[in-house]
């Protein structure tokens, strides 16, 4: 909570037992018995502090009983600076917010104590009628899964930082591998300027991972970071939304503000964090998401992953967009850049930096997903091209292993490609199995204001030979990626 150095009133004395039902998750906390409030720990207006339930957050204590009785008490609860160490799940059983101290240059530390656990629930047939809004604030979540699902229910996550000092996001291809879960939640959901780490290299994390979500806006957050470089934070856009804030909600021009950089630098020294904290299979992983929002992202990935990359973002029968977005580290490759993938839109993937990765259009054999690609616009990206080992999947992509049922509205338009050797451009249907037809060739509009940064010339399109795919004068009827910029952004290499 921000502001939460101004002077303290204590509350009354109040011991209530708490109202507690089943538990939500198996394996949580859930139901615990004999909560009690205790006096003298003092809260913002409107919240009761994880301490009045008895945690202790002093990184050694288990307070996963104290930390449950909190969220079942029906307030909403504030973590005062601390280490709270979790030995069970602790689910959330009804709309609230827990919300960290803000202005104290020790973070707020909620972690796992052994691998499995979860805050909130990650399966997506649970809690599918709870109402309300999740919020989580201001909290640094380490070596726990962290997941808000329900049909009628929204999450609202700003200012988070997630990491896995512990190796606990680690298990291949299973659900546990993921920081941050979002099934089912609808409404006015976001997640905003928050930073994910991840610096195992032997594992298989995934930052954020979707599911049949609806509205959902996730802007200025950063996955993979080099935390020497963590100064650099200062020229990212979410950095100032960290400013700390006076209890009016003015910024405070204190010279002892105390910065994101500071606070990562405090966590890396806690944690025993190493430089490298970008090992990810992907940043960003979807299923049948609507309305979905991904804009001026940073995707920052160490290359020297040596587990299997599978896409920064991973776009699977969504609609929505995804814009404005810095990206780096994944191969330019199959298992590079962003993927977008049986999908019957409108989705539009514009203004992006992709460097040395690409942009991949698929429809691929699936029963859970249409065999379609409809209404999509590749647009005002920017491909910066080093590496040409895999050029059927470099730059801008089309590939099918089955006759798609659906292919229409695939609009190519303003893109740069920055190679100086001129050989990246579009590609479309160039890859086994399936053979791309004239029918399907024609769905797909590729204008000639695609060009190379250096001479403007239009780039390249391959086809398969007999199939007339050209470049085409003039613009889409409605410019999807109009007045949208790429980003630009001075990152240094890993173990730069």
């Amino acid at each position: 909570m921000r502001g939460s150095g101004r002077p303290r009133t204590f509350t009354a004395a109040v011991v209530t037992a708490c109202v507690l039902g089943s538990a939500l998750q198996a394996g949580s906390a859930g139901a615990v018995a004999g909560c009690a409030q205790e006096s003298g720990h003092w809260a913002p207006t409107g919240y009761v502090s994880a301490a009045a339930y008895g945690a202790r957050g002093d990184g050694v204590t288990d307070d996963a009983a104290a930390v449950q009785c909190a969220v079942n008490s029906g307030s909403d609860v504030w973590f005062p600076t601390g280490t709270y160490e979790l030995g069970a799940s602790v689910s959330l059983p009804t709309a609230l917010k827990l919300t960290g101290e803000s202005d104290s240059p020790t973070p707020t530390v909620i972690r796992g104590t052994v691998p499995g656990l979860v805050l909130g629930e990650t399966a997506a047939a649970t809690n599918t009628t709870r109402t309300g809004t999740i919020t989580l604030q201001d909290l640094f979540f380490d070596s726990i899964q962290v997941g808000v699902n329900g049909t009628r229910t929204s999450a609202v996550l700003e200012r988070n930082v997630f990491s896995d000092a512990r190796g606990h996001i680690s298990q291949l291809n299973s659900p546990a591998n993921q920081q941050l879960v979002l099934n089912r939640v609808i409404g006015t959901n976001r997640v905003t300027d928050s930073v994910f780490l991840h610096g195992d290299r032997s594992t298989d994390a995934v930052a954020m991972s979707l599911y049949r979500t609806t509205g959902l806006s996730i802007q200025r957050n950063v996955i993979g970071l080099e935390l020497s470089e963590s100064g650099r934070l200062e020229d990212w856009p979410g950095h100032a939304n960290w400013t700390e804030r006076s209890s009016d909600g003015t910024v405070n021009p204190s010279p002892a503000r105390v910065s994101l950089p500071a606070k990562l630098a405090a966590l890396r020294t806690a944690l025993a964090l190493g430089d490298s904290q970008g090992h990810y299979r992907s940043g960003l992983y979807t299923g049948f998401d609507s309305l979905l929002n991904v804009d001026s992202n940073i995707f920052d990935a160490d290359p020297a992953t040596p587990s299997l990359r599978d896409h920064a973002a991973y776009l699977k029968g969504v609609s929505g967009r995804f814009t404005r977005n810095w990206i780096r580290g994944w191969p330019n490759a199959a298992e590079g850049g962003v993927k977008v993938r049986n999908s019957d839109g409108p989705l539009t993937v514009g203004a992006n930096r992709l460097v040395d990765t690409p942009v991949l259009l698929y429809v691929y054999s699936d029963p859970t997903y249409p065999l379609t690609l409809r209404d999509v616009d590749v647009c005002a990206n920017v491909l910066e091209v080093a590496t040409h080992d895999d050029p059927a999947h470099a730059g801008i992509t089309y590939y099918e292993n089955v006759r798609p049922a659906g292919l229409s509205g695939i609009r190519v338009h303003r893109n740069t490609f920055a190679d100086p050797t001129h050989t990246t451009g579009v590609t479309a249907g160039q890859l086994a199995p399936a053979v791309l037809s004239q029918t399907e060739a024609d769905a797909i509009t590729v204008y000639a204001s695609n060009s190379y940064q250096d001479t403007g010339g239009t780039v390249p399109v391959t086809v398969p030979a007999g199939i007339t795919l050209a470049p085409v004068a003039g613009a889409p009827a409605s410019d999807a990626c109009g007045g949208l910029t790429a980003p630009s952004y001075a990152a240094r290499a890993y173990g730069g």
